[in-house]
């Protein structure tokens, strides 16, 4: 089965697409866009990808050809950049983080999955880095980095009356990224400024959520040289394993998830792309990818189901500064 990887370039304002066959990578296209390309996001129900734009801020919406080819159908013009784009379970709202405008916007989408208007703008996230929906509860999750703090937003669909609930995490540690567990009752959220991780528990007496461990990216050993900038976070498919990326030594480093009370334990780390601000884990063939910002390549990983470990699959050009990539 072909895998088509998206890659947004935004040193070279394009978006790569590379086809992913047999342990082999070809190029399907190079669409070039109008400004800077950064966050992608997916709705495969509707076969369509979302990508912010700057300097002139917008979605730019392209619709997936057959041949894994893209072209562009819609553009949605925003007040702020963004830094993360979520699509709902229902492919009818994607939330839109700016951590220049501290801001977390929610836009409709029409019943062809094309951005139509604003629904709602949260105010004040300050430092906004990344939000999803956790659709158990019709709330969104985001990060404030700037303000240290996990914000919890109910209600979303309601102007005037929603909840805005705020968790403190540990202050200068700047909480970036965050993932969700497979089972919905644990988040992991990764701290750019402090190379740490927090696991949270969610409760559902009142929903809202309890820290229940605090993680260096690396074990004490490797501390003392370490100036932490970590980027991103993701969970395999199976829920046993999670993935941290650390750019200014440019690693990726593997923890187990306890299955009982879900705290993590380091087991290793690689020395993957150079400044790997973001990754993607694919689910169906458990395969993770990540791009250099600085190597201006990108490398393929398969997951072992054994044992969560990463093992080189093949390398190649993404174009220039990659700080995107989603595969499908």
């Amino acid at each position: 089965m072909d895998k088509y990887i998206y890659i947004s370039s935004p040193g070279d304002n394009s978006i790569k697409i590379l086809k992913f066959f047999k342990k082999n990578i070809t190029v399907v296209q190079e669409m070039y866009t109008k400004g800077q390309a950064q966050p992608i996001s997916l709705s495969k129900k509707y076969k369509l990808i979302y990508v912010g734009i700057r300097p002139n801020y917008n979605i730019t919406t392209y619709k997936i050809l057959n041949n894994g080819k893209i072209e562009e159908i819609s553009t949605f013009a925003l007040p702020v950049p963004l830094n993360y784009i979520d699509i709902n379970k229902e492919n009818n709202l994607l939330v839109c983080s700016s951590y220049h405008g501290s801001l977390l916007i929610i836009v409709k989408l029409n019943e062809n999955g094309i951005p139509i208007t604003i629904l709602n703008t949260f105010k004040n996230v300050n430092g906004c880095h990344c939000s999803k929906f956790y659709h158990l509860k019709n709330s969104i999750i985001a990060t404030a980095l700037k303000s240290d703090s996990i914000y919890i937003f109910n209600s979303i669909n309601n102007k005037k009356h929603f909840e805005r609930l705020q968790f403190l995490v540990e202050k200068k540690s700047g909480p970036r990224h965050l993932a969700f567990h497979p089972n919905k009752s644990f988040i992991f959220s990764i701290n750019e400024l402090n190379g740490t991780i927090n696991v949270w528990k969610i409760t559902n007496n009142k929903f809202g959520i309890n820290n229940v461990q605090k993680i260096n990216l690396l074990p004490k050993e490797y501390n003392n040289s370490i100036c932490y900038w970590a980027a991103d976070i993701h969970i395999s498919p199976c829920g046993k394993y999670l993935y941290a990326s650390e750019r200014n030594n440019s690693i990726i480093t593997l923890f187990e998830i306890n299955q009982n009370n879900f705290k993590i334990f380091f087991k290793k780390r690689y020395f993957v792309e150079k400044q790997p601000r973001t990754f993607f884990i694919d689910k169906e063939k458990n395969l993770l990818s990540v791009v250099g910002e600085k190597s201006n390549f990108i490398t393929i990983y398969k997951i072992s189901k054994d044992n969560g470990e990463l093992f080189p699959i093949i390398r190649s050009y993404a174009g220039e500064n990659p700080v995107w990539v989603i595969m499908n």
